[in-house]
């Protein structure tokens, strides 16, 4: 069964999963075309999420925000140039951010 058949026969159409998911799911377009198996971006991660989705388990990217929180939490808190008690500074967060993506790509497998 495709993903756009087991989309209708849970939800009746495609537009009534991305309306009752807008606020987790990309566009409507984007969902259109990975539901019908078209999509010219990352068509495997928008079908996990949207199965994801669709199974009421938390999208994947969720799991990569809660990493890349564990990683700043650590990290900013034993960096030497963090002052105490100041707010963090943005110099590593894309590091983080890239750490967090490569340890959900390396669970998923």
């Amino acid at each position: 069964m495709s993903l756009r058949d087991e989309i209708v026969a849970r939800y009746g159409s495609v537009y009534k999963f991305w309306k009752s998911h807008a606020d987790e799911l990309p566009s409507k377009g984007v969902v259109y075309q990975v539901a019908g198996g078209n999509y010219a971006g990352d068509q495997a991660g928008h079908e996990r999420k949207m199965r994801a989705i669709m199974d009421g388990r938390k999208a994947p990217t969720e799991n990569v925000d809660k990493i890349y929180e564990a990683i700043r939490n650590v990290a900013c808190t034993r960096c030497p140039d963090r002052q105490s008690p100041g707010p963090r500074c943005a110099g590593c967060l894309e590091l983080f951010r890239m750490q967090a993506q490569a340890v959900s790509d390396t669970l998923k497998r």
